[in-house]
């Protein structure tokens, strides 16, 4: 056997485990994830609420503090409708 003979013995068992290798891969990927839809203008002022204002900026205040820095919560009923 010369050595392009064995060459080309060689490519279908390469060839094969490759192949193997790339569908085994691809088992291991799931469906993809539909990215949700955004919300619906017309509804998000109804979801808004003052004490989920409240909630979420003192969070946002409790993370800044954590690292270190220097956002300070000031009340929001001042800016909210009266």
């Amino acid at each position: 056997m010369n050595t392009g003979e064995r060459r080309a013995a060689r490519r279908g068992p390469v060839a094969i485990a490759t192949l193997a290798l790339v569908v085994a891969g691809m088992a291991g990927c799931g469906p993809a994830i539909p990215s949700p839809l955004p919300p619906d203008p017309a509804t998000v002022g109804a979801r808004i609420t003052v004490d989920g204002l409240h909630a979420h900026l003192e969070a946002l205040d409790r993370i800044a503090r954590e690292n270190g820095g220097s956002h300070q919560y000031q009340d929001i009923t001042r800016f909210s409708a009266k």
